[in-house]
């Protein structure tokens, strides 16, 4: 991506993109009025730019991003990793994003009702977060990982990817994830999933305000929740959130 030479995603990888490795300087502050993850508001729509605010696209804002490390050094969450791999997507296919996400996922699902996606002033599409969906075919969704990426009478996403979002060794994830750590101390982050247990291939989906998917492959459960919490971020919550799932999974295999 010839835009992207001198920007700090320019000698990326897209598994750096996947795991969150990259080592563009980018605050996942939710509250610093100075982060970058208020631009990433600005550029997307959700907050108003004023005058002397730049960049005034996803896009304008993933290319402005410096390099503060180097990339696959460590894991740091960032959700501009998510909006840059969408748009690695779309150019190695040609098309934009919500058409791929149709075509390619939501189709073949055969979900019930369409989903809707954030775009911003160009008709860029917001991935990490802006994409809005019934319970029901999130279910379809998390059923579809549950059977290694096959749903629906076809492969959807291949197996090993699937695979991949159970495993993983995520240097420095203790260091800044240690209230996680405390509880499941075989966490890491793979493939956009959050490892709970790379032991047994426990892993999860998570958004901001208590959203959450979990999986655990081996005893055959997905569980979805959509929650409206007051805060972006509760660690307590979260945890007991995934011990509720284990406890669900435990009386399920009770019988």
């Amino acid at each position: 991506m010839p835009e992207l030479a001198s920007g700090g995603y320019g000698d990326a990888r897209v598994q750096d993109l996947l795991d969150m490795r990259t080592g563009v300087r980018f605050r996942e502050d939710y509250t610093d009025p100075d982060a970058e993850f208020l631009q990433l508001d600005i550029a997307s729509g959700w907050r108003e730019r004023g005058a002397q605010q730049s960049p005034d696209s996803i896009c304008g804002l993933l290319k402005s991003l410096a390099k503060e490390r180097e990339h696959g050094e460590f894991f740091e969450y960032r959700s501009v990793d998510t909006d840059m791999l969408a748009w690695v997507c779309e150019r190695a296919c040609g098309e934009r994003l919500p058409v791929l996400l149709s075509r390619e996922i939501w189709s073949r699902l055969g979900a019930e009702q369409d989903a809707s996606v954030t775009l911003d002033g160009v008709g860029t599409a917001l991935v990490d977060g802006g994409m809005s969906a019934t319970l029901r075919d999130m279910g379809r969704f998390a059923q579809m990982y549950l059977q290694g990426g096959y749903f629906n009478g076809q492969q959807i996403v291949p197996k090993a990817f699937v695979e991949a979002c159970g495993r993983g060794s995520t240097p420095a994830f203790e260091v800044l994830y240690g209230h996680y750590v405390a509880h499941y101390p075989e966490a890491a982050y793979s493939n956009q999933c959050w490892v709970l247990d790379s032991g047994r291939g426990i892993y999860s989906a998570r958004g901001v305000f208590g959203q959450s998917i979990y999986w655990d492959p081996a005893a055959e459960v997905a569980i979805v929740k959509f929650s409206s919490w007051p805060d972006f971020i509760n660690p307590e919550w979260t945890v007991n959130t995934f011990r509720a799932c284990a406890a669900v999974v435990e009386e399920l295999q009770r019988g």
